[in-house]
């Protein structure tokens, strides 16, 4: 199941949420570790919040805040804290494959995956996150939405403009069993 909340973040606190992240840096990734791709399934750039600044650390607690309530009233999985948020970006050309955002290592313990779309959907074409069996998801400013983190996802290629979101992990101190 896929929570959609629209207007989570204002057009205004969109606009200056990049300035809240270091300069994003180049992230590709040759190959899932669910082995469901052999050729490169990710291009883009990526950042990491950072929370020093009261903006920043604001930030981070709201959407903490949002997945904690969505997973008590949805889906109940074990909760037990927030990966730091990622500013994605995606120019034309770029894109995220197929994938799962769970898998061995580090992402075991990942339950929820959250985006937040950044960028106002008028300046890029493509780029739509797709969950596989699921109908389109929204291309909203500043809409939230949340899914299991075992949900095969992509997003597709951009084919004009930038696309920004932010992205989420929420923890549990096992993983799925």
């Amino acid at each position: 199941m896929i929570y959609e909340l629209p207007n989570f973040l204002s057009s205004a606190e969109c606009e200056t949420v990049a300035k809240l992240f270091p300069p994003p840096r180049p992230a590709t990734i040759v190959k899932s570790s669910s082995e469901i791709s052999k050729n490169p399934i990710r291009s883009g750039r990526v950042s990491r919040l950072l929370p020093k600044t009261p903006e920043a650390m604001r930030l981070a607690e709201r959407v903490h805040e949002i997945i904690t309530k969505v997973n008590q009233k949805i889906y109940a999985f074990e909760i037990a804290g927030t990966e730091a948020l990622q500013l994605a970006e995606y120019a034309v050309g770029e894109g995220y494959g197929w994938h799962l955002d769970i898998g061995p290592g580090g992402t075991s313990k990942r339950k929820l995956s959250a985006t937040i779309q950044i960028s106002d959907p008028n300046v890029y074409e493509g780029g739509n996150l797709e969950i596989w069996g699921s109908p389109p998801t929204t291309r909203e400013q500043g809409a939230i939405l949340l899914f299991p983190a075992y949900l095969l996802h992509r997003v597709a290629p951009v084919t004009h403009g930038v696309r920004r979101s932010l992205v989420a992990w929420s923890l549990g101190e096992r993983s799925f069993r």
